[in-house]
């Protein structure tokens, strides 16, 4: 009996000893919700309705947490991933995945779609989501079985390894 005691202490304490004691305290760092936004110069795509909508939900609502989880979450893809560009009249919008530089059909589509309740009051985030459309159109034309788009540097260094690789195989 007194061996299970020992044992049972023995691990109730060895799983304390590697638990942080800031998890512990009520007033840790887990507690606070940091804001994590870009500092303007570097944010890929600002929208002034976007802002006014965040500025809005968070006089709505009391929860501390919850006002700012919507202020990092719901402008991060317009901040971090969007690419816009517009150039004789063309518009493309690449959207990356966080660490990847490539373009997924169903993730771009995927997360252009919180935006579009603001897309009948504001032209700008019209254009940025056609660019979406018009990015992936233009990638599926070229490749119509592809899931994942690559800009069009990292395309033609695709298509130089893939030819390398046909030709070693090949022979």
């Amino acid at each position: 009996m007194q061996r299970r005691k020992f044992l049972r202490g023995t691990v109730i304490l060895g799983g304390l000893s590697m638990v942080n004691s800031i998890y512990l305290t009520t007033s840790s760092p887990l507690n606070e919700f940091p804001a994590i936004r870009l500092p303007k110069p570097e944010r890929h795509f600002e929208n002034k309705n976007m802002e006014d909508a965040i500025k809005e939900f968070q006089k709505n609502v009391k929860e501390e947490e919850l006002k700012k989880g919507i202020n990092n979450c719901f402008p991060n893809t317009l901040d971090r991933t969007v690419n816009f560009s517009e150039s004789n009249g063309n518009i493309h919008t690449y959207r990356i995945i966080s660490d990847i530089d490539i373009m997924w059909l169903r993730d771009s589509s995927a997360q252009a779609m919180p935006y579009m309740a603001f897309v009948d009051k504001d032209y700008e985030l019209k254009k940025l989501i056609a660019g979406v459309g018009n990015t992936q159109t233009q990638y599926i034309i070229k490749v119509p079985y592809a899931n994942t788009l690559f800009r069009e540097f990292l395309w033609k260094a695709y298509q130089e390894n893939l030819s390398y690789c046909f030709n070693h195989i090949s022979k």
